[in-house]
């Protein structure tokens, strides 16, 4: 097993990377249900019957060009308000940590979808 630091967490839209996260905490649930055999008063082994996974992170700094080259927003929009709407009506986007120093691709997530998000006013910042 090896250590790696000093990773970076990227944020994909179409393949074109268009921002980063910080303090990324993904979570991931196999659901692993126990089965029975007839007969068997306890559990055989257990299985896995789906995969769920959910993320939080507390910043998303993205590049004002990266996402209008990819028409993720227009060059008039520029409220809080219509760039995180169109964040949240997204098809899907990818997840990508990457080693810093190598670039290489540590583990990745793709399909990501927006199920909830938070809103928080703090002295000085908004952050979303």
């Amino acid at each position: 097993m090896s250590v790696k630091h000093g990773s970076r967490v990227e944020v994909l839209f179409d393949g074109n990377p268009v921002g980063v996260l910080t303090n990324f905490a993904p979570n991931e649930d196999t659901g692993m249900q126990p089965v029975y055999g007839i007969g068997h008063l306890h559990p055989q082994e257990l299985a896995t019957t789906r995969y769920t996974g959910t993320f939080s992170f507390s910043k998303l700094l993205v590049s004002d060009a990266k996402v209008q080259d990819i028409g993720w927003i227009e060059s008039d929009q520029k409220t809080l308000a219509q760039i995180s709407e169109n964040f949240l009506t997204r098809e899907g986007f990818n997840i990508e940590i990457k080693d810093k120093y190598t670039n290489q691709v540590l583990k990745s997530y793709s399909g990501c979808k927006v199920a909830s998000r938070v809103l928080n006013v703090t002295e000085n910042a908004i952050i979303i």
